[in-house]
Parts: C-alpha cells; structure tokens; sequence
C-alpha cells in the first residue's frame, strides 16, 4: 500500500508571527487523495489557529484561539500561550521589545510581556532584545537568570533608564 507525502511549512511576517503549512498525501489504497492547509497567527494577546483539509470523501475545517490572562501586582496581562510555569517581564517604558529571540512575544505599551518558555529546576536566561523598539527609554540590563520552581510565575524587573533630554 505505497503512500505518498508531501508538506511545505514556512514561518513568515514581519516577526515571525505567521506559521502556516500545506499538505497532499495520495493513498494506493481506495485510490484516495487528500489536500490541507492551515494557519497559524502568534499575535501578543492571542494565539489564532485555522485549519482546512478536504478528500474525495470529507470536508474538515477547524478553528480555535487560545492564550491566558495573568493578574499580577502590576495589572492584568494578556498572553499568547500559558505554561505550567512562565515568568512576567517588566521593563516600564520599553515597548515592542521581544523575549528570546520570539519576535512575536513582545513588549506591551507598558513595557511588560509573559513568556511561557521556562523550564522548571533549570536556569532559564531571559533576555530583552529591544533592537526593534521605538522607545526613548534604555535599560540598564537586558538579560536576567531565574530557576524557578514548577508551578512558579517568575516577576522579571528589568530597570529602564530614561532616556535624556534632547534626544
């Protein structure tokens, strides 16, 4: 029963924020073939799936959108994804500032993002890239260690420095 495969996934945008993929398998067997593709969006508050994939004999389609709302001493944050255990980024006056490398998981206008990629009982290295950012504002550190436990939701304060005057 020789089945073929093939899949083409690509991540694009601006901040790496689109995924999406296409596929097309053939089956001998019933003589079957199927086409798919879906979508996903990592957008800040939100993440936003969409899916389609149709044969000779069925039609499927799927959506969903998930995330996590963090109530914390500083207010109440919107995140794309929630794990077990994440950390809250604080960095006031910092905007548009992504974390690790995940161009999409950036700064909000209040300086502060959740980042779920922490791995409990190991030191995680959290880093502020604020490359992209438009902000006046600079910080007087970027990167910070934490190992937290499982569970734990890490406050990460990262301290700007204003920005002086005239620039």
């Amino acid at each position: 029963m020789p089945q073929i495969i093939r899949d083409y996934q690509e991540t694009v945008g601006s901040r790496d924020q689109f995924n999406y993929g296409v596929n097309l398998s053939y089956q001998n067997q019933g003589n079957e073939t199927t086409a798919g593709a879906n979508l996903t969006w990592n957008a800040p508050v939100a993440t936003v799936n969409g899916s389609y994939s149709q044969s000779s004999t069925y039609r499927q389609a799927g959506a969903s959108v998930s995330g996590g709302i963090v109530a914390w001493s500083g207010g109440v944050n919107l995140a794309n994804r929630l794990s077990e255990t994440f950390a809250v980024m604080n960095a006031p006056g910092i905007k548009d500032a992504y974390v690790n490398g995940q161009k999409y998981r950036t700064t909000n206008r209040n300086g502060v993002v959740v980042y779920d990629g922490m791995t409990p009982y190991r030191e995680n290295h959290l880093m502020l890239d604020v490359s992209q950012s438009d902000s006046e504002a600079e910080l007087r550190g970027n990167r910070k260690i934490a190992a937290p436990y499982r569970g734990a939701v890490v406050l990460v304060n990262l301290i700007p420095i204003s920005a002086s005057p005239g620039l």
